[in-house]
């Protein structure tokens, strides 16, 4: 008698456990379409100034991507600790990069007196703006 309703408690808290986890999954999904419909009518709708789109759409796009690892990969759950510690290391090593590429740039203007152009922005922009166009 006891152990079957160690079993039923037991299956009750795992059905528990796998709902909340699913309205997770789904609240996160939602997030991540209601971000992308947000991106796309900033582009379309053409009334932010194009100094701003970018570092908006560059922002929301690391929240989808920290909303991938962590919910959809499943980096939160016990034994994907290998797996999360590359990904990290990984965005670290692509944040020394940019870091890196950011004071070459600063360094290089200094010398010749042309002002600083950081995380290349208006660069990206007019490269953007150029494939929009065409």
């Amino acid at each position: 008698m006891t152990n079957d309703s160690n079993t039923e408690q037991a299956e009750l808290f795992r059905r528990q456990k796998s709902k909340e986890e699913m309205q997770r999954q789904l609240i996160s999904f939602g997030l991540m379409i209601v971000f992308t419909i947000i991106a796309f009518a900033i582009v379309a709708i053409g009334t932010v100034s194009k100094m701003y789109v970018l570092p908006i759409l560059f922002i929301m796009a690391i929240v989808q991507a920290g909303f991938q690892f962590y919910y959809f990969m499943h980096l939160k759950d016990k034994g994907h600790e290998m797996p999360a510690t590359l990904i990290y290391g990984g965005v670290w090593a692509a944040f020394l990069t940019l870091a890196g590429l950011m004071v070459i740039s600063w360094w290089q203007n200094k010398k010749t007196g042309e002002p600083p152009v950081f995380l290349f922005g208006p660069i990206i922009i007019d490269v953007v703006m150029n494939v929009y166009r065409s």
